[in-house]
Formats: C-alpha cells, structure tokens, sequence
C-alpha cells in the first residue's frame, strides 16, 4: 500500500545494460536471459476517481530531454504504458502502450505486468491478469543502455525537479526481474493471487 510514492536505492538488481546484439537464439526460453531484457509485475488497484492523467506505476530515469536513460511504467488512459530511455536520437525515449482501456478502475484488484525481449520485433507484452492485454511492441528502436543512478520510484515521477505524477492507489508485491518472462510464468504468477509464488 504505497500512498504516494516510496524510493529504493540504486542498484545493479534495478539497472539494465543495452540489448544484446549477438545470437538471440541463445538467450530465448524460460530461465534464460539476454543482456538488458527485464520484467515487471505487480499488483494493482485502481481508484474509481482517478483522473487520465499519467499515473507512475514505477520510475527508473534519470537526466532530462534528450539525454534520459532508464525506465517507467505508467498508467495514462486506463492502459498500461512502459517507456525506454537510452538517451539517443531526437527525444532519448520511446513510449510503448496497450492499446485501448484495460478497465481497472474501480474493479478491485489486478494482477500486471510487462516483460521485455530487447531484441525482438514483438519484444515487448502487457499482461492484465495473466493473459495478453491486447497489444504488443517493438524494442528494437532503444537498444541503448537504460543504466542509471536514480533511485527506483514506486508511485511517483523521477525525473521532474519536483515529484509528480503520484499513482493515488494501491500498489503490492512489485517484482522486477533481469530476464524477459514468458507468458506462462506470468500466467502461474497471476494465478497464485494472494497465496505468492516462489521462483
């Protein structure tokens, strides 16, 4: 229950380095990684009276336009978005998205997640309660490092000189992880609700 926003100190558990370039068939299946893929989950609950505005979920960033490097997970809309920062080209970041309302608000508790295959035309899945939420995306415009020295931010915007952008909700069992999740382990993780799971 976070209400509004709570920090974890820099670490290399919460950094990612650039996206592999070599053979991404070695680093593909479960319990496999290549270098920078990474997943997050958490669980959710959503305010019926939350505005539309961006509402960070988590916040890794540092630096401003175009020089950002890091990564955030957002609502915006009712749908889940995740942005890469590797502080090239034009802007420095990408932001992904599902693409239509995930209908959270105001529906109790939700299980989500993203994970991240850093070098696969279709690297990127939204999760909603273990099944794919409607859109996937294409990581391979930000192979660039996401290292930074910011804090993790749970439930608040890192990068603007003032905190923003609070998540005035629910937040519980967040989990992180330097590898890219299939679609099954996000499934077993959803289904074991309350109860947790062990890996």
């Amino acid at each position: 229950n976070l209400n509004p926003q709570r920090d974890s100190p820099s670490s290399t558990a919460t950094n990612f380095g650039p996206g592999t370039t070599g053979n991404v068939i070695s680093c593909s299946g479960a319990y496999s990684t290549c270098q920078g893929d990474f997943s997050i989950a958490l669980w959710i609950q959503v305010p019926a009276n939350l505005d539309d505005s961006v509402k960070t979920i988590v916040d890794k960033r540092s630096g401003s336009i175009p020089n950002i490097y890091g990564y955030s997970l957002y609502l915006s809309y009712d749908k889940l978005g995740l942005q890469l920062a590797d502080g090239q080209g034009f802007e420095g970041y990408t932001n992904y998205e599902v693409n239509s309302a995930m209908g959270l608000k105001g529906t109790g508790w939700h299980h989500l997640a993203v994970t991240v295959h850093r070098t696969m035309p279709n690297g990127i899945t939204f999760y909603k309660d273990g099944a794919v939420a409607l859109a996937t995306a294409n990581p391979t415009d930000r192979m660039g490092s996401l290292v930074n020295d910011s804090p993790l931010r749970i439930g608040a915007n890192t990068t603007e000189p003032a905190l923003s952008n609070f998540f005035l909700g629910n937040l519980d069992e967040l989990q992180i992880w330097n590898r890219w999740l299939t679609g099954t382990e996000i499934g077993k993780i959803a289904s074991a609700g309350t109860s947790g799971v062990c890996h």
